[in-house]
């Protein structure tokens, strides 16, 4: 969706973000959907949200749907440099998941991950004759 390449264009990307969360509410086959988890690399650096408009534009979209950031230290590290754009985001509350940065140099990335738990329920049937 978003992407750092020469003709990227973090408007349009914040402007199709917004649509998708927002049509989300509107579609009566998705109105419904209850847990959202977005992740990818966006190369948008949300270490700049404070100074980068369009980094703050999609803060604030996520924000405002209630999806927080789960990521929030630095995904990549580049001699005097560091950004966090490799993002993982949820609107899911509970506790249950761990996520975290494997520290690596497989990459000029640092992979991210998400492992949600889920609790076990015993589902017992009764038969009647």
């Amino acid at each position: 969706m978003c992407n750092s390449a020469p003709f990227a264009d973090i408007k349009r990307c914040n402007n199709i973000l917004k649509e998708m969360l927002d049509k989300r509410k509107s579609n009566k086959d998705l109105k419904n959907a209850k847990d959202i988890i977005i992740c990818g690399d966006f190369n948008i650096d949300l270490l700049k949200s404070q100074s980068h408009i369009g980094s703050g534009v999609y803060l604030d979209t996520l924000l405002e749907q209630g999806i927080l950031p789960l990521i929030t230290l630095p995904t990549r590290i580049f001699n005097r440099s560091a950004s966090l754009i490799d993002h993982i985001a949820t609107n899911i509350s509970d506790d249950s998941y761990d996520t975290g940065i494997i520290v690596s140099d497989i990459s000029d990335h640092f992979p991210v991950f998400y492992i949600r738990h889920f609790k076990e329920t015993l589902v017992i049937y009764q038969r009647y004759l």
